[in-house]
C-alpha cells in the first residue's frame, strides 16, 4: 500500500486523493496485488496538462501567417480549444471511476445521487470520506458524509430581540410560500419578543392577496396596511418608524419576466430594507434556484427561507445550489400550520435533510 501511494503521487501529483483500494489475485500467478482507485481535482488536472503540453508548440497546427512569440489570435483560439478538450476529458475521467468504488463507498455514492446531490459534489464527498477512513463501513461513511455537509452548509440566526426597529423585505417567485412564512415569523416575534409589528402588503397583482393577508393579520392581532406603488411604500415606512418590526410582503411573479422583476426592484429600493429574505420552495430544482438568485441579484439578500420541505422528495439540488452561491439559510418551513410549521435552520437539520432518502 505504501508503494502504491508513492506511485499515485508520482502519476497524479501531491493533490491526488485515494478513493478506494482492494486486494485481488493475479489469475495467472495466483499472487496477491493491490488495486488502487485515485483521482485528482479537474482544475489541477487541467493545470498539469497545460504545463506539460503547451510548451510543445510544434504540436499545434501551424498558422499560415507569421506570428510573434506573443500568441496571436489563431494560436489563442487553438489554445482555448485545447483547454476545452482538457476540461471535457477531466470531467469524463472524474466520473468514470464511480463504478470502481468499493461496495460501501459505491452505496454511499448512490445514496448521495438519489438525494439529488450533484455528481461532482457526491464524488468529492466520497473522496473526503475515503481520505478520512478508507476502510469505513457504509453506516460509518454516511455519518462521515453528514459531518462534511454540516461543515459545508451555512446558516444564519433567525430574527431576535436585537432585530427591533428593522424593516424586513420578503421576495420570491409565485407559490414559494412568502406570505405564510411572513405571517409565521410575525406571530413568533410577537409572542416571544412582544414586538409592535406592522405588516405591509405590496402585492398588487394576486387577486385577493392583500385581503387574505389582512384577514390573517387581524386574526393574530397584528397591524396591516396595503400599498400599491413604491412611493406609497416609502411613505408608510417613513410614517411607521415607531414600530419594532415592519414586514413587507411582495407579489410572487416569474423570475423570467423583466417587467415584473423591475417592479420588484422599484419596491425593494423604496423599502430601504435592513434584512431581505429570499423565499424558496424545497421542490425548486437546482437550475431554477440558481436562476432565481441571478435574477434577484439586484437585492442585497440576507439569507434564504426554505419552505415546503415536507413536500420535497429530495433536497440536494436546492441546498447544494445555495451552498455554491454562499447563501446562508435562516428558516425552514414544513407545513401550513401557523406558526408551528417553521423553525430556525441549523446545520444538523439541513445535513439530515440532505440525506433523508435511504436505500
Amino acid at each position: 500500500m505504501k508503494e502504491g501511494k508513492a506511485l499515485v503521487i508520482k502519476e497524479l501529483g501531491e493533490d491526488a486523493v485515494i478513493l478506494s483500494s482492494r486486494t485481488s489475485k493475479n489469475p495467472s500467478t495466483g499472487e496477491d496485488f493491490i488495486e488502487i482507485v485515485a483521482a485528482m481535482d479537474d482544475a489541477n488536472a487541467a493545470k498539469r496538462a497545460t504545463l506539460i503540453d503547451l510548451p510543445k508548440r510544434d504540436i499545434l497546427p501551424r498558422s499560415s501567417k507569421q506570428e510573434s512569440p506573443a500568441l496571436g489570435g489563431d494560436s489563442q483560439q487553438e489554445l482555448a480549444a485545447i483547454h476545452m478538450e482538457i476540461s471535457k476529458l477531466s470531467q469524463l475521467l472524474k466520473y468514470r471511476n464511480a463504478g470502481l468504488l468499493s461496495p460501501g463507498f459505491s452505496r454511499l455514492y448512490k445514496l448521495l445521487i438519489d438525494n439529488e446531490i450533484p455528481e461532482s459534489t457526491a464524488l468529492e464527498t466520497v473522496a473526503r470520506v475515503s481520505a478520512s477512513d478508507i476502510n469505513a463501513e457504509y453506516t460509518t461513511a454516511i455519518e462521515l458524509s453528514r459531518d462534511i455537509f454540516r461543515d459545508m452548509l451555512e446558516v444564519t440566526s433567525p430574527l431576535s430581540e436585537t432585530d427591533a426597529k428593522k424593516v424586513v423585505f420578503f421576495a420570491g417567485i409565485t407559490g414559494s410560500g412568502k406570505t405564510s412564512s411572513l405571517v409565521k415569523i410575525a406571530v413568533i416575534c410577537k409572542l416571544l419578543y412582544k414586538f409592535n409589528i406592522l405588516i405591509i402588503s405590496a402585492d398588487t397583482y394576486k387577486v385577493g392577496g392583500a385581503e387574505q393577508l389582512e384577514t390573517l393579520s387581524s386574526i393574530v392581532g397584528i397591524s396591516f396596511k396595503a400599498v400599491y406603488t413604491p412611493a406609497e411604500l416609502a411613505n408608510e415606512i417613513s410614517n411607521e418608524r415607531e414600530r419594532d418590526l415592519i414586514l413587507i410582503d411582495t407579489t410572487g411573479r416569474s423570475q423570467n419576466n423583466a417587467e415584473h422583476t423591475q417592479e420588484l426592484r422599484d419596491f425593494y429600493e423604496q423599502s430601504s430594507a435592513d434584512l431581505t429574505y429570499i423565499v424558496l420552495s424545497a421542490t425548486t430544482t437546482s437550475a431554477t434556484t440558481l436562476q432565481i438568485l441571478d435574477k434577484y441579484s439586484f437585492m442585497k439578500i440576507s439569507s434564504a427561507i426554505i419552505t415546503k420541505t415536507d413536500e420535497a422528495a429530495a433536497m440536494g439540488g436546492i441546498l447544494i445550489s445555495l451552498k455554491d452561491r454562499n447563501m446562508p439559510i435562516s428558516y425552514v418551513a414544513n407545513g401550513q400550520m401557523i406558526p408551528d410549521d417553521i423553525e430556525p435552520a441549523t446545520k444538523e437539520r439541513l445535513a439530515d435533510m440532505l440525506l433523508r432518502r435511504k436505500e
